[in-house]
Parts: C-alpha cells; sequence; structure tokens
C-alpha cells in the first residue's frame, strides 16, 4: 500500500516537473520560430569603440507607410537589441547623444526611413553596425546693437538653428558656453550648413555657407538689434466677441521677396510686436487658423498697428506646431497653449495608431 502512495507521489512529482519544463520551453522555443530579433552595435569610426546613449527608432512599415513603434538607448558598449520582432518590413533611425561628438548622417525624413528599410523574417536574427563619424563645433556668439552680449529676456522664445545643403533643419540650440555670456555651441557633423538665431518679435539673423570639419571649431557673431523701432504691432482677437488671444504663433513675410522675417507670438493678452523691419510691405501668417493676413505697410520709425481676427475652437490636448505650419516631429516647436488645434493637411508625426503588439 505504501509502495503504491510512493509510486503516486513520484508520478506526480514527474508531472509537475514536466509540465514546469513545458511552461518555460515551449514559449521560448515559439518566441525563436515566430519572432525575430533587431539588434546591433554603434561605434566610433576611428577607433571602433562602443558609443553609449546613441538613440535607435524603429520603424515598422504599416499601410503604406513607416511608424515609429520603439526607442532605446545603446548601452556602454553601443549595444541595443529590438526582441520579439514579427515578421515584417522595418528601418531604423540613431539619433545622436550630441554631447558624444559623433554622429551618423541619418534623420527621420521618410524618404531615408524608406531607404534604409529592410525586412524581418520570423525566427531571423538581424544585425546592424553602425560607424559614427567624428564631428565639428559651430560656436555662435549673439550679441545686442549696444555690443555687449544678447541676454533673451524670459518669456521670448530664442534658439539657434542649423540647416544642412539638403534644406532639413539638423541641429539645435542654444547650449550656453558658461565661460563666455553669450556665446552657444552646436556640435555637428561634417558638413556645409547655414545657421539662423531666432528671436520672438526681432528678425532672424541668417548665415550661409558654413563649413563644419572632423573636429574643428567654426566660428560665427550675429547682432540682434534692440534699437530699431520700425515694425509691427497689434493684438490677436476672437473674430466672435473680440476677447484677447494668448500663445498664437505668427509669420511675418517680406510680399517683395517672399521670405520669412521672424517669428512671434501673443502674450497674455492677445498682444505681439515685432521690431527691426526694413520699410516695406509685409504680410502676416496665422498658424491657426491657416490665415495670410496681405499688405501691411511698414515706415520707417513707426510700428504699423495690425489687430488680426480668428476664429479657434477649444480643446483638451496640446498640439506641437512647426514654423511652416507642420505637426512638429522633434527639434524646437511652438506650444498652442490656448489648445488650438489646426486644420492639418499631411501632417508628419510619429505616433501608432494600433499598439505595438498588434503588428
Amino acid at each position: 500500500m505504501s509502495a503504491g502512495r510512493e509510486g503516486l507521489k513520484i508520478t506526480i512529482i514527474l508531472s509537475l516537473l514536466i509540465s514546469s519544463w513545458i511552461i518555460l520551453f515551449i514559449p521560448k522555443t515559439l518566441d525563436a520560430t515566430v519572432y525575430g530579433k533587431i539588434y546591433g552595435r554603434v561605434v566610433k569610426e576611428d577607433t571602433g569603440e562602443g558609443l553609449k546613449d546613441f538613440i535607435v527608432l524603429l520603424y515598422h512599415y504599416y499601410e503604406n507607410r513607416f511608424y515609429e513603434i520603439d526607442r532605446i538607448h545603446t548601452d556602454k558598449d553601443g549595444k541595443f537589441a529590438f526582441d520579439r520582432i514579427k515578421e515584417g518590413r522595418y528601418s531604423l533611425v540613431f539619433v545622436a547623444d550630441w554631447e558624444c561628438g559623433y554622429f551618423i548622417h541619418e534623420s527621420a525624413d521618410p524618404e531615408i526611413i524608406k531607404e534604409n528599410a529592410f525586412n524581418v523574417k520570423k525566427g531571423q536574427h538581424y544585425k546592424i553596425e553602425k560607424k559614427a563619424l567624428l564631428g565639428g563645433e559651430l560656436r555662435v556668439f549673439v550679441k545686442n546693437s549696444y555690443g555687449t552680449e544678447f541676454i533673451c529676456p524670459s518669456n521670448v522664445d530664442f534658439f539657434i538653428e542649423l540647416i544642412g545643403e539638403s534644406g532639413m533643419p539638423y541641429g539645435y540650440g542654444p547650449h550656453q558656453n558658461p565661460a563666455r555670456p553669450g556665446e552657444y555651441y552646436l556640435k555637428m557633423p561634417p558638413g556645409t550648413y547655414r545657421c539662423e538665431v531666432h528671436v520672438d518679435g526681432y528678425p532672424t539673423q541668417k548665415a550661409k555657407d558654413i563649413r563644419i570639419e572632423k573636429g574643428k571649431i567654426e566660428t560665427r557673431e550675429f547682432t540682434v538689434d534692440l534699437n530699431d523701432s520700425t515694425g509691427i504691432e497689434g493684438t490677436v482677437i476672437s473674430s466672435e466677441d473680440g476677447s484677447p488671444i494668448s500663445e498664437i504663433w505668427l509669420a511675418v513675410y517680406d510680399e517683395n521677396t517672399n521670405e520669412e522675417i521672424c517669428t512671434m507670438r501673443s502674450d497674455d493678452n492677445g498682444h505681439y510686436v515685432v521690431v527691426g523691419l526694413a520699410p516695406g510691405k509685409y504680410r502676416i501668417f496665422c498658424t491657426y487658423p491657416y490665415k495670410t493676413f496681405k499688405g501691411i505697410i511698414v515706415t520707417e520709425g513707426k510700428k504699423t498697428w495690425f489687430e488680426i481676427k480668428i476664429e479657434y475652437e477649444q480643446v483638451e490636448s496640446i498640439l506641437p506646431i512647426s514654423s511652416s505650419g507642420t505637426m512638429a516631429s522633434g527639434g524646437p516647436f511652438f506650444f498652442t497653449s490656448q489648445k488650438l488645434i489646426p486644420q492639418i493637411q499631411n501632417i508628419n508625426i510619429n505616433f501608432l495608431p494600433y499598439s505595438k503588439d498588434s503588428i
């Protein structure tokens, strides 16, 4: 009788062990056959040393376009891995931690994502090694019309933008140099750029053909004219009840050259102002709703008063809007704190209309 009980105990124990083995082993076996893996390493081109904290963006092809579905940082050895990848078409974008000074000539441009795409089959392990180039540095000194360093007021938006030869924005700032007030620095891949210094309410300062070379420092100076009183001033109000509307981004264009001169936004009282304009004819483009106001005449030594009436709708979430009127997917972007949502066509944002597990 006791022997039978002992045999039963052994049978139960063996059954439990086998069940545990099945539970632990089979999913891993299925993972290995059903799911793939995308992994690799980001290294310095000159030394082969791994680069830590590169951001790796994973894009998946779905319904005739690529969507970003995940992002991770490389580890201390420059390694990264995306596990449990279902069969499909993917692409990677590598974003540098700009402080490290190494870069990969890629961006989240749809054409580049498409060009770099690859297929992953069931159970396939897809390996990629990326070599990052040593970049250079641009140092920008911004001074005011008095010849001293430009101190940006806390309520004024200020940023420095580098734009590559393709026309794509490549770098943003500012990154203040603590050793020299008014100086900002940006580390960039080798190449030719134009630099733009944007100060809310002042004409954008520009410089072309800036050559960034590996391991070298390039310098430029810009002046923000604080003395000039020639410009445009006004308020942004509701066309329904005349109430002021704050946080509306406006762009001023020269009607003769069609060039964007500057951007600014309305304050808490709906007020806006831009100075430093040359006498001439201008138009103002409003980011919400998309509306252009033409034929604004500016004369020497005066601020032309121009009232902007718009319709708007209040919504629950804030959306980033770029100065070109597209949804911002990175870099400096402009928030409509009144929670205004524009009627946008052909938006370009990174999001998934479904969960990652559903692909």
